[in-house]
């Protein structure tokens, strides 16, 4: 590994262009090439930076990144989810969640913290929600709580059990939970 001597490299000029010079970037995320997202340490403001060096200011604070450029997190005024194109320098609202993880599907796949999978809608130019409890394989399930994403759409958290009789071979209680995107796999431990 190497590590970096100085935090992160400044552009005066840059920060002059977005308005506002981060104090200290505390960053959350990165892609494969080494673009950060994070926010300033008063949590104030949401930053890129990208291959220069500078910061772009993203009017959200972010909590994850692709390889395509798109930045996801919460709105500063709202708390919604949005998602940012640093392309077009356009932001999408998503809903009234926080989106917390993107992967690098094509199109990408967003994970808000209300159990909400976006996918997009190509011929409609948007992100569309669909509801992740209605992925669990029966009523016995409950309680689903989905933090990471992967590339090829599976999902990992914690799900609820409640035993459907004496012999279940599954134990009541909070287990960690990978759903697969094929609804045909599902994998508990704990």
């Amino acid at each position: 590994w190497d590590a970096y001597s100085a935090p992160f490299s400044y552009s005066p000029a840059a920060a002059s262009a977005v308005g506002t010079t981060p104090s200290l970037f505390v960053p959350v995320a990165v892609n494969d090439s080494q673009e950060m997202v994070g926010n300033e340490d008063t949590g104030a403001h949401g930053y890129m930076t990208v291959a220069d060096g500078t910061f772009v200011a993203l009017g959200l604070h972010p909590y994850d990144i692709n390889n395509a450029h798109l930045a996801v997190g919460s709105d500063t005024d709202t708390g919604g989810g949005e998602v940012y194109n640093l392309a077009t320098s356009e932001t999408t609202p998503l809903g009234s969640y926080r989106a917390i993880k993107i992967n690098n599907a094509s199109p990408a796949q967003i994970l808000d913290d209300g159990n909400q999978l976006w996918n997009y809608d190509s011929t409609n130019s948007l992100y569309r929600p669909s509801s992740i409890p209605d992925y669990l394989p029966d009523s016995s399930w409950s309680s689903p709580s989905f933090t990471a994403l992967n590339d090829n759409g599976a999902l990992v958290g914690t799900a609820t059990y409640t035993p459907t009789g004496t012999t279940d071979p599954i134990a009541a209680g909070s287990h960690g939970v990978l759903l697969l995107p094929a609804k045909v796999s599902w994998i508990t431990s704990g």
